[in-house]
Order: structure tokens, then sequence, then C-alpha cells
């Protein structure tokens, strides 16, 4: 069933492609903050300040100096729409509105699909379609400080609607994120996300929204594959383009060991969206556990390029460096990391991690001690402080934080048996105990 839905996905994709890009890029692009100013009548520095604040959809290419900005009418014109809850004076011809259908981005394509089609704008609705928009862009971020303005952005959604199940379906996704990033106590997270995500499906089983965040909990938190899976197949199938579903498929893949159906999905989602830096993050990981680490690595440094403070492009790159031995690599990218925050213990983790593979121990135990006295560990990530002891072989120390990351949920264990980093254990007969609870739980559920 998976790969049919890859297969007509692809096939999709490809034929939209060739046709429809350079017609895009010729005839409804605008290349220049003046161009995007003059399209709302308003001055360079006013549409500035609504896409750093207001999530107007400008995009950005890097160069080796500077950058420039570039932004589609469509996009402009829909998130008008939601925000002001009438159109334009200038309106789009329905050439643009054509063209634009098959490859509409992540961020606008749900408020442009039938889900969120409402033709009244008059209604207390369109606040809270704007909030839900706001909310999404900011989830995409992954920042702390994005995290918890779009989780709010979501709250206040609820608040113009008690039943809009697109801000349900947001705060759900926004737990799981801050839960992942140690942001949050995984079972304070898992309780909320689950509460939201049912709301979400209470309200709307045929939403695409409802039963992607709903497999995202199923899978994150709950570690229930087959009902994950099952989820993904309905998130699919009531919208094809649905690219966090495609994601959320690809981890659930990766942890099953079926590692080419979950980069074929993470391929299709970043077809979507190609300058979506989770998207392109998402692709990496599935190359990751694949075990392809130079591609990997070709597309983490694309992530990077794309949004350069995105702390899991440095990570999930250094982790590809240290997998082909690329030490010093490895070290400048984890250490990019940790500049980028400089208290996040994941990024403080990798280090150590890369100090003892150097054999540099006490660096590492220096590292180790920081996380641990310094508060940090009150969300520590278990995984990444096992993978520590396991280089420096202290085996009861890793099995130790291991089983405190499965007491805990720590998302990061369902991948354990296929995380590189504990290669070494997977003979040993507590780490199988550990697999086996996960499977365990897996079959209770």
């Amino acid at each position: 069933m998976a790969l049919r839905v890859v297969a007509m996905l692809q096939s999709s994709f490809q034929e939209n492609r060739s046709d429809t890009r350079p017609k895009l890029a010729q005839s409804a692009r605008l290349d220049s903050w003046k161009e995007i100013a003059v399209f709302f009548n308003r001055e360079v520095r006013t549409v500035q300040l609504w896409e750093k604040n207001e999530a107007l959809p400008v995009r950005r290419h890097k160069h080796k100096k500077l950058g420039t900005v570039y932004a589609y009418r469509y996009e402009l014109q829909a998130w008008w729409n939601v925000r002001c809850g009438q159109p334009t004076a200038q309106p789009l011809s329905a050439q643009h509105e054509t063209m634009a259908a098959p490859n509409i981005p992540s961020l606008v394509q749900p408020w442009l699909s039938s889900e969120f089609n409402k033709n009244n704008f008059g209604h207390p609705e369109s606040s809270a379609m704007y909030a839900c928009m706001m909310g999404r862009y900011f989830w995409k971020q992954r920042s702390q400080a994005s995290l918890y303005k779009a989780l709010n952005y979501f709250k206040n959604a609820l608040q113009q609607d008690h039943e809009c199940y697109e801000a349900y379906a947001g705060m759900a996704d926004c737990y799981v994120s801050l839960a992942f990033h140690q942001l949050m106590p995984t079972k304070s997270a898992m309780a909320q996300a689950n509460a939201a995500a049912l709301s979400a499906l209470r309200i709307n089983r045929k939403s695409t929204l409802s039963h992607s965040a709903y497999a995202n909990v199923l899978l994150s938190f709950c570690w229930d594959w087959s009902n994950a899976e099952k989820a993904c197949n309905k998130s699919t199938e009531y919208d094809s383009s649905n690219t966090q579903g495609m994601v959320v498929y690809s981890m659930l893949l990766s942890m099953l060991g079926r590692d080419s159906e979950a980069i074929q999905y993470a391929l299709c989602a970043n077809r979507i969206d190609p300058l979506s830096p989770t998207l392109n993050n998402a692709l990496a990981a599935a190359y990751y556990f694949a075990g392809d680490y130079q591609q990997t690595i070709e597309v983490s440094q694309r992530t990077i390029e794309l949004q350069p403070d995105l702390i899991r492009g440095h990570t999930r790159l250094g982790l590809a460096h240290a997998e082909l031995g690329n030490w010093d690599a490895a070290m400048t990218t984890f250490s990019c990391a940790t500049s980028l925050r400089s208290h996040d213990p994941h990024a403080l983790a990798l280090v150590a991690f890369a100090h003892a593979k150097l054999g540099q121990v006490s660096q590492a135990r220096n590292l180790l001690k920081k996380i641990n006295t310094s508060g940090l560990n009150s969300f520590a990530p278990m995984v990444d402080l096992a993978a520590v002891y396991a280089a420096l072989h202290e085996k009861d120390s890793a099995l130790d934080c291991l089983n405190k990351a499965f007491a805990n949920r720590d998302m990061r264990a369902i991948l354990l048996r296929r995380d590189p980093r504990f290669k070494g254990l997977h003979n040993d007969h507590q780490f199988k105990q550990i697999i086996d609870s996960i499977s365990l739980l897996h079959k209770v559920a």
C-alpha cells in the first residue's frame, strides 16, 4: 500500500515539475522587497516588518555574501486574504491560480485547500484561520521561542473558534516538538498532545491535519506503530500533498527498518516544498538511519543553508560526519550547534560524544558534569548521554541512561536499534531487554 502511494505521488510530482515551475518563475514571482512592497501598495519597511512579525511568506536564497529575497504572488494573495478577511485590490489572474495549485508550498497550501476554503471571511473563523497560519509558520522554525509563539497562536485560534480542529492539530504537533527538543517534560507534553489530537479528530475525522497530528502522537509518545501507520495512511488518503503526514510516516518507516520507503516519503515531501528546512532535515534523517551518510551530509548542508540557526540541521550533519570518521568536521559542526544555543543539552552531549570517540576523556567528562550539575538535566537527552557513556566504554552508565529514556518515554528511544552510536551494545542482554520492552509497549497499545 505504502509503495503504491509513493509511486502515485512521484508520478504526480514528475508530471507537474517540468511544466509548472518555469512558468511560475517567469510570471508569478516578485524578486525584491520593492516589488513585494508595490504588490501591497506599502513601504518596503512595512512589508519587511510583516515578514518578521506576521509570517508574510517571503523566501530567501543565500549567497556567499548577503542574499536575495523573492515571493510568489499567489502566496502573498492567500496571506492577505486570510489576514484581512477580504480580497486585495490586486486579485490573482485565473492563470496564476491554475498554475500555482500543484506546487503550493506547505506554509500556505492547507489554507488554500478545500479544508480551509471558507468563502465568508466575515465569520469569526477567519481570525482563527489567520492565527493557525501564523502558528504553522512559527512551528516550522523549531526554535524554543518560535515553538512557544506557535503554541500561543494556536491557543488564540481556539479563543476565536472553539471548534477549530486546525488549531487542535497544531497544538498537538507543538507539544511533540517541545518534548523532542527537551523544552517540556515528556509526560506533560504527551497528555496535552494526545488530548489536542483527539479533539481535532472529534471535530473533523476527515481532516488530513487531524490524522497527521494523531499519527505524530501515536508514534512519538504512545509508541503504537500499527495505529500510527493507519493514521498516516488516512492522512495521505485525504490529502496526497500533506507534507507533515509524509514526514511522520517517513520517521515511522525508518523506525521499522523500511528504509527505502522512508526515503521515498521524505523525498515526496521535499519535492512539494524543496525550500523547507524542516522537510530537508527530515530527508537527511531518513538517509542517516538508512546508513547513507554521504547523502545525509549533502542534504544537511542544504538544510543549514536554508536555515542557518536550525540546531538539528547542524547536529544531523555532525552525526553523519562522525559515522564516516570525519571527526574534525563532526566536532566543528557540533560546536557550531552549541554556539547557536550554548545551553542546549542535546548539542552539548554530542560534543561530549565526539570527545569520547577521539579519546579525549577529560573533556567528555567535563561536559557530562556540566549537563548533570547545571540544571540542564531536568530535560536531559538520556539517549544522547547514553551514547557518550557507550563511547567511554561505561556500559552500565549507558544502560542506566537508556532505561531512564524508556521510563520517561523519550521519543529518541524508539530509534535505539537503528541508531549507529549503539552498535557496540546490540549483543548486550540488557540492551536487548530495553528494545524488547519498547516492542512490548507497542503490542500492548
